[in-house]
């Protein structure tokens, strides 16, 4: 026993004076390779080894330590064990205020985890963070020549720790990597400074929203910032969404972001950038993509929410071939009421068929496009006959519409509204997704209620549906509750009588609303909107009303169909088949007293919005039996 302690004192006295160590030194389980892993990295050591021990490293979560070199040798695969990884953000090796970290593989070194295990719900919280690497305000990390495969959540995952002052990541570096088969991304970046991503191929990307290549995506406005990012010689394909997806909330710090000499095919979309949503405060900087190939993508090329006072795109030297299925090749949306423009096309070549437009606008509230200076060269598919199309072309057919511009929805008004029959029609079909769904439910004092709610567990979050309830009354928070089970009910003891507001925020679930009590219906203020539903819904018309406008518009470059239909049951109005905002006007002569119609969706691809212009009440029922009045 005594020369067995002296052997294990001086093992542990030359492991802590190596430089460099093997994970072999340390005696890895063939079962659970964990405790050996760790404690070489808790070592000290400058270099950890993980040397080929002719089996898997299987492991679970690992934790990455500051000052040191993980080289993976040829053949070695380090491996999520199956039933672990349990809390929902789990990694299999996580890096948190480390600095000074190099992760490379030699010849080929395998990182992977379960991702089709994590979607059993029986044995797993469904969720979107369980990522291969995860970085947290991280500075000065390489990663290089791995195969970083079917994560739970990101390949790598480059964002900020809760507990650090700083909210990104600086210095990093990824090279020569393959991203493959994960959950929700290849590469998210939350936040980061000094960011090279080069040679990688980030594909398969299927699971959770939004199932993209790389996304550039931070959570916030303050703090999070792209500053002197680049990606360069990647190959973005086979993703379920977008190869590239860059989505900023409206940052404060100006963005710096750069694509160039990559190449995007075979996604559902090949690149979509949205970069900015503060109406108020536009934000600044740049991004650009300078030699990129876009080709067989569904969606082509979705750019959102440009102005001239805001940030710029610049696409230069650029190729963008359609597919049979595409529709606009580049499509322009905006939820602003500044025109669409601050877009740079410099030398970009389109291949297109006959059939396909160039471009497209979905603009709700009416902006046009304004375009700077540029010039886009179209080829005819079939003929490869050129045009050269001015950006002043595509001014000019996308002009400003004042009608929209100045259409408005009427805020609602609760006070003194009543049920106007007793019966209760709770059949609904519509299912709402969104972070705020206005929900109006008569309650009267001493009556209990219950509202019973399904919910869709269309994207694999654990994050509760939470609502908020208001006394319309006095626009008072008079409760709030939560829940994320398949169904649930609430019940709800009034001591008052009024028209309660329940304000839903899904988090990407869907929910359908079924009430069990007269007077009640779906908030259109600012806008109702809807999930994979179609249907039909009633509005009261004002009797004084000579023109009804309804606005329907396809989110997320979803196509969707309305008819509107008045009192007689006569169709009055149709929009097309499209994603672009169609304002519908109907002229109507005025009625002895208000007059119920209806907004029958014919069809739909998922995401739309109905909007009911004033001095229509913004709410829309499932039936009219259920109507306010």
């Amino acid at each position: 026993m005594k020369r067995l302690l002296c052997l294990t004192l001086l093992m542990t006295c030359v492991l802590l004076a190596a430089r460099t160590v093997k994970i072999t030194d340390f005696n890895p389980q063939k079962e659970d390779a964990t405790t050996a892993i760790q404690a070489a990295l808790d070592s000290k050591a400058d270099v950890v080894i993980f040397d080929n021990p002719g089996y898997p490293y299987l492991v679970n979560p690992l934790f990455l330590r500051s000052n040191q070199e993980l080289v993976f040798q040829d053949g070695v695969v380090v491996r999520a064990i199956k039933g672990s990884f349990l809390g929902t953000n789990d990694s299999l090796f996580k890096g948190e205020m480390v600095e000074n970290i190099v992760m490379r593989g030699e010849g080929t070194a395998i990182l992977e985890m379960n991702k089709r295990d994590y979607w059993d719900k029986k044995r797993y919280r469904p969720a979107e963070w369980r990522h291969t690497i995860a970085l947290l305000t991280t500075t000065n990390v390489r990663i290089a020549d791995l195969t970083i495969r079917s994560s739970g959540g990101d390949g790598i995952y480059v964002s900020d720790s809760n507990s650090a002052k700083r909210k990104y990541c600086k210095d990093t570096l990824i090279e020569n990597c393959m991203l493959d088969d994960h959950h929700r991304q290849g590469i998210s970046v939350i936040g980061a400074e000094n960011l090279l991503i080069r040679n990688c191929t980030l594909q398969n990307t299927i699971g959770t929203a939004p199932q993209c290549g790389i996304d550039f995506e931070p959570n916030h406005q303050e703090g999070e910032v792209f500053i002197n990012c680049v990606v360069e010689n990647c190959l973005f394909t086979k993703n379920a969404m977008a190869g590239i997806l860059v989505h900023c909330p409206g940052q404060r710090i100006p963005i710096d972001l750069t694509f160039r000499d990559c190449v995007v095919k075979d996604n559902v979309a090949g690149i979509v950038c949205t970069v900015d949503h503060n109406e108020e405060s536009p934000s600044k900087g740049l991004v650009k993509f300078q030699n990129i190939t876009i080709e067989n993508n569904d969606l082509p090329v979705r750019l959102r929410n440009t102005r001239p006072e805001g940030p710029a795109i610049l696409m230069r030297n650029c190729l963008i071939k359609g597919t049979e299925k595409t529709g606009a090749i580049i499509n322009f949306a905006t939820i602003f009421q500044q025109d669409f423009g601050n877009v740079v096309f410099d030398d970009v070549r389109v291949v297109k068929s006959p059939k396909q437009r160039l471009a497209a606008l979905n603009s709700p509230r009416g902006a046009g496009v304004t375009l700077p200076p540029g010039k886009i060269t179209v080829e005819d598919s079939e003929t490869h006959k050129e045009t050269i199309i001015d950006s002043s072309t595509i001014n000019e057919e996308f002009p400003r519409n004042e009608e929209m511009v100045n259409f408005n929805v009427a805020s609602f008004k609760g006070k003194g509204l009543k049920p106007a029959t007793q019966n209760v029609k709770a059949d609904n079909t519509f299912a709402l997704r969104t972070n705020y769904i206005p929900y109006y439910q008569f309650v009267e004092a001493g009556k209990d209620i219950d509202i019973d709610f399904t919910t869709l567990f269309l994207a694999e979050t654990d994050r509760m549906v939470n609502c908020k309830v208001i006394d319309t009354a006095n626009e008072t928070q008079i409760s709030q509750f939560s829940f994320k089970t398949p169904t649930y009910t609430w019940h709800y003891s009034p001591t008052v009588t009024t028209v309660l507001r329940l304000e839903f925020d899904t988090h990407q679930k869907s929910i359908i609303i079924k009430s069990r009590n007269p007077g009640f219906g779906f908030g259109a203020f600012p806008a109702f909107k809807a999930f994979r539903s179609t249907g039909t819904l009633y509005f009261q018309v004002p009797a004084d009303l000579k023109e009804v406008k309804v606005l329907v518009q396809g989110d997320d470059g979803e196509p969707v169909q309305i008819e509107v239909i008045d009192a007689q049951g006569k169709v009055r109005a149709t929009s097309e088949y499209d994603v672009t905002g169609q304002l519908l006007t109907i002229k109507r002569e005025v009625t002895a007293a208000p007059e119920m119609w209806r907004v029958r969706i014919v069809k739909m691809v998922e995401d739309y919005t109905i909007r009911l212009g004033a001095p229509i009440q913004p709410i829309l029922y499932s039936s009219p039996d259920n109507l306010l009045k």
